[in-house]
């Protein structure tokens, strides 16, 4: 795709765990319907921060947010551990609502 034309789709920030086919479902998902996913790991770090790159690629129009249950975890005193979604996406969720509103995440 050339920079021009990407340049014109509305752009997508896909947030995501360690569930690598299904961030790849929704970004083909994303494409299908006209639009251009993000996905962080896919963009170069340029020596920056994982924040800084947040910053500097989340000029987005939308956000999807995969809760996946990438990490264990558990009630203090409880035994069973159970499955959690990755902190960096509970992180990413509330710094794209805070920058895009909750009507677009």
């Amino acid at each position: 795709m050339n920079p021009a034309s990407q340049a014109s789709k509305q752009k997508v920030f896909i947030v995501h765990g360690h569930d690598d086919n299904l961030r790849i479902q929704v970004e083909l998902f994303v494409r299908t319907v006209g639009l251009y996913p993000i996905v962080l790991m896919n963009q170069a770090s340029g020596g920056n921060t994982i924040i800084e790159k947040i910053e500097e690629y989340g000029d987005v129009d939308y956000a999807i947010v995969l809760y996946t249950p990438c990490d264990e975890g558990r009630n203090k005193g409880a035994q069973d551990l159970n499955g959690r979604a990755r902190q960096n996406v509970v992180f990413e969720h509330g710094y794209f609502i805070a920058r895009l509103g909750r009507k677009k995440v």
